[in-house]
């Protein structure tokens, strides 16, 4: 069941996901061309990962974060919709998972700090769980 009541709250918690999903691509953003460039921890040549990846990866982390925003407007807004409010959902697992399969073993497998380790960890995470044990509860 998809009723207003049962999900009357998420509002919430909508704008610190963002938030935190943002700070989160802001530090990549800021840290990943310095990583790039030192050979991306050790990994840049068995990943092919290098210099020449950071314009799209900008592009491509400034799409998600619009894209994201755009899901909270229509989550938050006088009239929200259905299927953004699930989309929050889905940004709370997407920042979970995002800590636990790229950000925490990389940092691991380079034996340092990988663009986004600390926003992942210290809001991505936090964030995400406390909202997905919320809405879980909620759904009863």
């Amino acid at each position: 069941m998809h009723d207003g009541s049962r999900r009357a709250g998420d509002h919430r918690w909508a704008w610190p996901l963002f938030a935190g999903f943002a700070a989160h691509n802001i530090e990549e953003a800021a840290t990943m061309r310095a990583f790039l460039d030192g050979d991306a921890g050790g990994l840049g040549a068995a990943l092919g990962l290098g210099p020449h990846l950071l314009p799209a990866w900008l592009v491509a982390v400034t799409l998600v974060t619009v894209a994201a925003l755009v899901v909270v407007l229509a989550a938050t807004g006088q009239r929200p919709r259905p299927w953004a409010r699930e989309g929050v959902t889905v940004l709370a697992v997407v920042m979970v998972a995002n800590v636990l399969v790229p950000h925490v073993p990389a940092a691991l497998a380079t034996g340092g700090y990988v663009p986004g380790l600390l926003t992942s960890v210290l809001l991505a995470l936090p964030l995400g769980a406390a909202f997905l044990v919320r809405d879980r509860r909620r759904r009863g």
